[in-house]
C-alpha cells in the first residue's frame, strides 16, 4: 500500500481486486489522498496519466496517545456507578429557587432545597447531582469532613448576688465551693439549777 494525492478534476470511483483476492473500494476526490495497492495495474496506469501522484508507501500507525487523567468531575461519574452516598459542599447557580427529593444508597429520600448563589450539602455520586453539575446549576466546592465537628458546649452558669444587690452569671471556674456556715451566737455557760436565793421576791401576785 501506498498514498497518492488524486489530481483529477471530477470525483471518482473504483473496485480493485487485490493480490488475496479481497476487493478494495476507493473514493477519488480532488487533492484528496488515499492508500491504494502501489504495484496495482490500474494504480500504475493512473499514475502514468497523471491523475495520482505518489507521495510515499504507509507507515506503522503512530502509538496511541496515553490516556488523558480524569478530571474531577469525570471520577466522580465513574464513581456514581456505584453509589455511596458520600457528601460534598455546592452552589448552586441557578436563577430561581428550586427542591429535589434524592434518594439515598440506603433507600432513604434526601429533600433539599436549592437557593440560588447559597451553598447546599448534596451527595456527590447521585445521578440527579451530576446531571445539574453537567448543566451548569451546580457548582462543586469540595467534600465535606471526613469525621464530624465536636459541638461547642458552654459552661453551666451560676448566679451570684454582688455587694449592690445584682443578680449575675459565673461560669463553673469563677465559682467556689460554699464552706459550712459558722454560728455567730454567743457561747453561753449553763447556769446550775438550784434554790432560789431566800431574799429574792416573788413576782407572783396574791389574791
Amino acid at each position: 500500500m501506498a498514498k497518492f494525492r488524486y489530481n483529477g478534476d471530477f470525483p471518482n470511483w473504483t473496485s480493485l481486486r487485490l493480490a488475496d483476492g479481497r476487493i478494495q473500494d476507493v473514493m477519488f476526490h480532488p487533492g484528496q489522498v488515499v492508500d491504494v495497492p502501489v504495484d496495482h495495474p490500474f494504480i500504475v496506469s493512473l499514475e502514468e496519466q497523471g491523475y495520482l501522484t505518489f507521495l510515499g508507501f504507509d507507515y506503522p500507525d503512530a502509538p496511541p496517545e496515553p490516556p488523558k487523567p480524569l478530571t474531577d468531575f469525570e471520577q466522580r461519574l465513574q464513581a456514581a456507578k456505584h453509589p455511596t452516598g458520600k457528601l460534598a459542599r455546592y452552589r448552586y447557580d441557578g436563577q430561581q429557587m428550586n427542591g429535589a427529593a434524592l434518594r439515598l444508597p440506603d433507600g432513604s429520600i434526601l429533600d433539599v432545597m436549592f437557593w440560588p448563589g447559597q451553598e447546599v450539602t448534596l451527595p456527590m455520586d447521585n445521578d440527579y447531582v451530576l446531571v445539574l453539575e453537567a448543566q451548569g446549576y451546580l457548582t462543586f466546592l469540595g467534600n465535606e469532613a471526613e469525621t464530624g465537628v465536636a459541638p461547642i458546649v458552654a459552661a453551666p452558669l451560676t448566679q451570684a448576688i454582688t455587694s449592690s444587690g445584682s443578680t449575675v452569671a459565673l461560669s463553673t471556674d469563677e465559682t467556689l465551693p460554699i464552706e459550712e456556715p459558722v454560728s455567730t451566737s454567743l457561747a453561753m455557760t449553763p447556769r446550775k439549777r438550784g434554790k432560789v436565793p431566800a431574799d429574792t421576791k416573788s413576782n407572783e401576785v396574791t389574791p
